[in-house]
């Protein structure tokens, strides 16, 4: 069983109500700059969705101009509240004060002088859980925490158990890691590390995690939560890993969790591309996607036939989408037709020919993502997939 521990951190709850507000009103005032009428309906769907428009929130942000409307820590492409929230592990510390003022100091380059005219803001911060209002959002985020926790309990075994039988082996289980969770208002998905721990002198991962509650699936949550313990627990960065071999074994860690566990866990799911991943690069997707069928079906009888199966189950579920989609474009350079099931099984048996047990990491250092002999029909590669083709 995965070494998991779920928890609430109010202070870290607030900062990021904070953050998600400032974004959405930064998105929209991006946006919408020359439509008013525009930028109003965006604001209000903003508030209809509760994310931004929090009387208690609204009136905070007003009463500290010298904080909210400091250019140096708000701007239209990043706020220091979404740093704040990453210090998470602090908070609650005799250290949470002074990790805000460095923050404040490196990301915005705030002068100590400004930084000690922030008191009263930092004074009202630590108080704002004491607030009716936001203890009401407080304990909503806190009755959201035991029913991920009752969901994750339920489902673990399986999960764990399908992610054995997928790598070939049992893998062990290590380091310290905590799910705190945010109100689900908004999508919530980040790594942080905390202080070392005192006994084992590691340091604790902590994934600040939320699923917006209109739009998810207990699938999607069980699969999201699979993934932060296969990437901490299990299958963790090596040091010796190069940042291309480091994207490229996150998309199969990507395949692994969010989209095959789902897909496992769905009983009426089409294909497990319904899943989109946090910041999916789709193009690093796509080039891994054959890699990741050979290694998927590199213990059937029959692989060949299972890979061509696979192949068509998502192409086919590619087609169902709108042409002009936004999530129609991830899938553009997954070039489905060129894809050889007979070439990607035939690579991948004779990689594990002498060593079936190999792990994914040994797979991954041996993929060159630019040798599409190994997998397609034709040397000109990767192609999407013909628009007169979508509607067949």
């Amino acid at each position: 069983m995965s070494n998991m521990q779920f928890s609430v951190n109010p202070e870290a709850v607030i900062s990021n109500i904070f953050n998600t507000d400032i974004q959405a009103r930064m998105y929209c005032k991006c946006k919408y700059s020359h439509d008013p009428e525009e930028f109003l309906k965006a604001l209000k769907r903003y508030e209809d969705a509760n994310i931004i428009g929090i009387p208690t929130v609204t009136s905070f942000m007003k009463k500290y101009p010298n904080v909210f409307k400091n250019t140096h820590l708000i701007t239209s492409r990043h706020n220091v509240f979404e740093d704040i929230t990453s210090l998470a592990p602090y908070f609650y510390t005799n250290v949470a004060d002074d990790k805000i003022k460095s923050t404040m100091n490196i990301i915005g380059d705030v002068s100590e002088e400004e930084i000690e005219n922030m008191q009263a803001f930092f004074q009202d911060f630590h108080q704002l859980s004491e607030n009716p209002e936001i203890q009401a959002i407080i304990q909503e985020t806190e009755a959201y925490k035991r029913e991920i926790q009752r969901l994750w309990k339920r489902n673990e075994s399986e999960v764990l158990n399908y992610i054995e039988e997928i790598l070939g082996y049992k893998p062990e289980i290590q380091g310290e890691t905590e799910i705190n969770v945010m109100c689900p208002n908004v999508n919530t998905n980040k790594v942080v590390y905390g202080p070392s721990h005192t006994k084992t002198n590691s340091q604790k991962t902590y994934f600040l995690f939320s699923e917006r509650e209109a739009t998810s699936s207990p699938e999607k949550i069980i699969a999201s939560i699979a993934h932060f313990v296969v990437h901490q627990q299990i299958l963790p960065y090596k040091l010796t890993m190069t940042k291309e071999k480091k994207e490229t074994f996150h998309a199969f860690i990507k395949f692994l969790t969010n989209k095959e566990i789902y897909y496992m866990l769905k009983q009426d799911s089409f294909s497990p591309l319904e899943v989109v991943t946090p910041r999916e690069n789709a193009k690093v997707m796509a080039k891994v996607y054959p890699y990741w069928l050979g290694y998927r079906y590199r213990m059937d009888t029959n692989p060949v036939d299972q890979i061509t199966k696979a192949i068509a189950r998502d192409k086919a579920y590619v087609h169902t989408l709108a042409k002009t989609s936004k999530k129609r474009k991830l899938y553009e350079d997954y070039a489905f037709d060129q894809l050889d099931a007979h070439k990607i099984a035939k690579f991948t048996a004779t990689f594990f020919k002498y060593k079936k047990n190999r792990t994914l990491y040994e797979w991954n250092d041996a993929i060159r993502l630019q040798d599409s002999d190994n997998i397609y029909k034709k040397e000109d590669g990767l192609k999407t997939i013909p628009d007169e083709e979508c509607s067949k």
